[in-house]
């Protein structure tokens, strides 16, 4: 099966997100939580919030940023360190353009542009109950 996306897909994900309450929208590019490899495109907008939150210690995650500008808190627990790192479509000083976190560390993505459109490729299969822990 071939899945091919063009430019019109994400101005509908940004006009689906503006209408959204949470500011965000999604394809899923995977075909079911059961799949080894799960992938989205996902729409951000500035206003969106996605609490902190970690993946178990054997799952990863990266985003690869197609639109804009984001920035990922991240919270090392194990080695008590805190840091951000800023991630952009555009070749802009010291940003990436990807990233890939793994062994259960705390992230937290936001936009630092209107909109940030990103591919995130995590680890399945998925079960929500047991793959994202969110900060109390």
């Amino acid at each position: 099966m071939l899945k091919v996306y063009d430019w019109e897909v994400i101005e509908k994900l940004k006009f689906v997100a503006s209408k959204s309450e949470i500011k965000r929208s999604r394809i899923l590019l995977h075909d079911s939580r059961e799949n080894q490899i799960q992938q989205m495109l996902i729409v951000l907008h500035q206003s969106s919030q996605i609490l902190m939150h970690k993946h178990p210690k054997f799952k990863s995650e990266s985003y690869h940023i197609i639109e804009g500008t984001m920035r990922v808190n991240y919270w090392d627990d194990k080695n008590g360190k805190f840091f951000a790192l800023d991630y952009s479509a555009e070749k802009i000083g010291n940003m990436q353009l990807f990233g890939r976190h793994n062994n259960g560390i705390w992230h937290m993505p936001y936009s630092l542009t209107e909109w940030t459109v990103y591919l995130e490729t995590y680890d399945g299969p998925f079960v929500k109950e047991n793959d994202v822990e969110f900060i109390a």
